[in-house]
């Protein structure tokens, strides 16, 4: 093993733009402030999102959002970095650019996102510590644990939101960014919440793209509708103070996978084995289709581009409310 850990030396990781990827490296980026105590670590994220994700990150010296910034001026910025890391959309042509001596990515093949990976039994967490081995060809592991650091204001903010509101409370997040085939029914999530608003107090939550949808379930039922109404960390402290949360694969899940709070998770095209929530409390439905699921880790990037511009899955569809609310029911009484 090579001994990094009294060279100051400079580290840039590039991390891709969603939520769900954001939160999937924070496990990397903790083994790499262990291998590398006294390095200065800079994130390169692709998103206003990702930025927030990793404020107050303690692994962290510095976060530069690249969607922000000219290639050239990104360039110059990375000059004199000795390490650059590719958890991300191929950036190897900007650390080559930078002049960075030693570059690594998250798989070994320079055509990943045109034709499939050799290997795809991992979580994408996983994968992106892989990266980190690559440092020193040394393989360290703590535990899967996902981080994320609200403020004591974003925490003020959640407990007065919830004032008054008596438990089991339920986040529930109907939508999933851009992704419309990985989107349970709208109606579904009506029937859904309509039954669990007997015993519960629903929380329609997301960004300002999900309010439309939010907005048109919570005139449907008794739900209380709070999308777009907090940040991504101000969103997480209120899921870390609900009873349980439901949700895709999309940010919110994982920021209450992060929190601990027990999730509900209605997977249709994603393998749950690459990209569920993982951990104690975490129950994944699937449906029972041959072909679910078919959004594999990078198996084929090309391929998975599809799932932005076909809105349709019929996996999904097949998922009954009566087998996410029964899910619901074991989780809210063990």
């Amino acid at each position: 093993m090579k001994d990094f850990s009294n060279k100051k030396i400079k580290i840039v990781i590039s991390i891709w733009p969603g939520i769900g990827d954001v939160v999937f490296t924070t496990p990397a980026l903790r083994i790499l402030r262990k291998k590398m105590p006294n390095s200065h670590i800079t994130a390169l994220v692709w998103s206003k999102g990702g930025k927030e994700v990793l404020s107050n990150n303690p692994n962290i010296d510095e976060i530069i959002n690249g969607s922000n910034i000219k290639i050239t001026t990104l360039i110059a910025k990375l000059k004199n970095y000795d390490i650059g890391i590719q958890c991300s959309q191929p950036v190897q042509f900007i650390f080559q650019l930078a002049k960075i001596k030693k570059r690594i990515s998250f798989n070994g093949n320079p055509l990943w996102w045109a034709y499939p990976v050799s290997s795809n039994e991992f979580h994408s967490t996983e994968y992106y510590l892989q990266a980190i081995d690559k440092i020193d060809d040394t393989i360290m592991r703590d535990n899967y644990k996902w981080d994320i650091f609200p403020t004591p204001n974003d925490n003020d903010i959640a407990k007065k939101l919830l004032n008054g509101l008596h438990p089991p409370i339920i986040a529930i997040h109907p939508g999933a960014r851009n992704n419309k085939n990985k989107k349970w029914s709208k109606n579904k999530f009506i029937s859904l919440c309509k039954a669990l608003s007997e015993k519960a107090n629903i929380l329609l939550i997301g960004g300002k793209a999900d309010y439309k949808l939010c907005h048109y379930i919570a005139t449907q039922t008794k739900a209380t509708n709070i999308a777009g109404k907090l940040t991504l960390l101000q969103t997480a402290a209120l899921i870390k103070k609900c009873n349980l949360f439901i949700g895709h694969a999309s940010g919110p899940t994982y920021l209450a996978n992060a929190v601990g709070t027990p999730i509900v998770a209605i997977l249709g095209p994603d393998n749950p084995v690459n990209f569920g929530p993982i951990g104690e409390n975490v129950k994944i439905i699937t449906p029972k289709l041959k072909c679910a699921p078919c959004l594999h880790f990078y198996r084929n990037f090309c391929w998975g581009l599809r799932i932005r511009y076909i809105p349709i899955c019929r996996a999904m569809r097949s998922i009954t409310v009566e087998e996410v609310l029964q899910t619901c029911h074991h989780l809210l009484n063990p």
